[in-house]
């Protein structure tokens, strides 16, 4: 018998609480490609129980998850915001089934205006390549020397970085006193940040937040009031905007917190 989609829709939208699977490494949703949907899909679940079954299978293959709860007033922002990581597909898990809906049939995006100049308000083919490479890559306890492992793990590296290079960044720029917002990095200070110690870099590394869309950038800031000027940078310039204190840049430090090393950016045009 033929399943009314509409009806699951309605049925999971009105759940006073959605049971998300979570990537702890990324902080989105966790993302999977099925050949079978030929989608990239997410999963989610109307009972904590079932969430949990979930992410204990994929806890085992070493996937480290988090089940994050979806509160009702949140649904319709939440699946919005799916497309600007490039999720296609949803898996909404209810009973002992398994229901496979398409994202555009549960919630609506008009494709965002961009003149190539402002801020990108998405950037969905680079943060879903982003999610995939690093959810492979921080696998912890896998083996790093599988020939199998190595091999995919540059295939979606090359896909990233294929992404980011064709990407417009977005740089939050603390103004110079006197200096007007819009005469751009010139006059003005940047946001540095310091990564957390390693083995590495005990004392962490001094870097610059840049963000692939605004989204990411208003993430960062949260409900901070002021107005933040904005430099909008392509990757060809990045070095260019690169303060001498900063070893390089992180990318999208709120989710995911990609270290650009300076060492890999290209001599590069000078900002404008």
């Amino acid at each position: 018998m033929a399943v009314d989609k509409r009806f699951i829709i309605r049925k999971m939208m009105n759940l006073e609480t959605i049971y998300v699977a979570k990537s702890k490494v990324t902080h989105e949703p966790f993302v999977e490609y099925s050949e079978e949907n030929l989608g990239d899909q997410v999963y989610f679940f109307d009972t904590m129980a079932d969430a949990q079954q979930f992410i204990k299978i994929y806890e085992a293959r070493h996937y480290p998850m988090v089940v994050a709860e979806l509160k009702r007033p949140q649904h319709k922002v939440f699946f919005t915001e799916l497309f600007l990581i490039g999720v296609d597909t949803i898996v909404y898990h209810s009973g002992n089934e398994d229901y496979v809906l398409k994202l555009e049939e549960v919630a609506k995006m008009e494709a965002p205006a961009d003149d190539g100049k402002m801020p990108p308000k998405k950037n969905d083919v680079l943060q879903l390549t982003m999610i995939y490479y690093l959810q492979e890559l921080r696998r912890p306890g896998v083996p790093q020397d599988d020939p199998e492992r190595v091999q995919k793990l540059a295939e979606l590296k090359e896909e990233m970085w294929v992404n980011i290079g064709r990407s417009r960044f977005i740089i939050p720029m603390i103004p110079a006193e006197g200096a007007p917002a819009e005469n751009g990095l010139k006059n003005a200070k940047v946001y540095l940040v310091k990564t957390p110690p390693t083995e590495k870099a005990p004392q962490g590394v001094t870097v610059m937040p840049i963000f692939s869309d605004l989204w990411e950038c208003q993430k960062f800031f949260g409900n901070k009031k002021e107005q933040i000027p904005l430099a909008v940078v392509p990757f060809k310039s990045l070095k260019s905007a690169l303060v001498h204190e900063a070893e390089g840049f992180i990318l999208n430090p709120t989710t995911k917190g990609y270290l650009i090393d300076k060492r890999l950016l290209p001599d590069s045009e000078p900002v404008k």
